[in-house]
């Protein structure tokens, strides 16, 4: 399974290459920046310094630029997961001037009609779309329109009003599931995280009695594999039982990120979770 990210850096080859498709000025410097309003990961938004397509002239072309690029990565994978999803259909434009994500607006993207050009030469079936975080009516119309797999996270039920979407019972099949993914918490540094309410309604929801964190977490995979959904992925930190020492990314924070290692002694307690997940 691999990824490809939604936009790249100013320096990056497909920048310096291929300029003339993204939001540039003279100098070849982004015009705007990539990123997101408040959500449930920041709540002060995101800008991530990134270029930003320039959706109207790929338009005028098919969207041969992006749709080629999402072709040539699957040469490399069986299954491709399309990071930020919520931005081929719409984006959060932010100002390189002050770089501020409050003062962002939306931007109309490629939306269903990419997304249909992109069928046409790949196959759907080999996609997983990003489908976390702010959720727009839009975004959801165009994943179910062209039964597009998504994406699950069992965390995200904890939320204010539990997100019931996100329970084993609930879950789709057309989907992957995720106890969390990179930009959440290990998932016994969520449940640490919790307030005893919190935590008690949301052992409640899931029909939990343990009260031992790898307990919870063990149990809560079982059920997870019980759902419907395709596909279950779990972190090496949530097979070791990892707290939140072991994060390996908090969106919007650049320093101190993607630098995780397992360790040496990693396959003695990888066998003894597997062991107890299956047993």
């Amino acid at each position: 399974m691999g990824d490809i990210p939604i936009y790249p850096n100013r320096n990056s080859f497909d920048v310096y290459l291929n300029p003339e498709w993204y939001l540039l000025d003279k100098n070849k410097n982004p015009v705007v920046f990539g990123g997101m309003p408040p959500d449930d990961f920041n709540k002060n938004g995101q800008c991530w310094g990134s270029c930003v397509y320039d959706w109207k002239k790929l338009a005028k072309y098919d969207y041969e630029y992006v749709i080629g690029k999402i072709r040539r990565v699957l040469d490399y994978y069986d299954i491709l997961r399309i990071d930020h999803f919520i931005g081929y259909v719409k984006h959060w434009e932010i100002d390189a001037k002050n770089g501020n994500p409050l003062l962002g607006k939306w931007k109309e993207s490629g939306g269903s009609e990419f997304f249909k050009r992109l069928l046409e030469q790949v196959d759907g079936k080999r996609l997983v779309v990003e489908d976390l975080g702010t959720a727009l009516p839009e975004v959801e119309k165009v994943r179910k329109e062209l039964k597009l797999k998504g994406m699950n996270v069992l965390q995200f039920a904890s939320q204010e009003g539990g997100n019931r979407r996100y329970l084993p019972e609930n879950v789709v099949e057309n989907s992957l599931y995720y106890l969390g993914t990179h930009d959440n918490n290990t998932f016994i540094g969520f449940l640490k995280s919790l307030s005893q309410d919190e935590r008690r309604k949301f052992l409640q929801m899931l029909k939990i009695n343990a009260k031992d964190d790898g307990d919870i977490c063990i149990q809560c995979v079982k059920k997870m594999l019980a759902s419907k959904s395709d596909t279950i992925i779990l972190q090496m930190q949530d097979f070791l039982l990892q707290d939140e020492n072991f994060r390996i990314n908090i969106p919007g924070q650049a320093k101190g990120c993607w630098d995780y290692r397992a360790p040496k002694n990693y396959k003695k307690t990888f066998s003894k979770t597997a062991h107890r997940i299956l047993s």
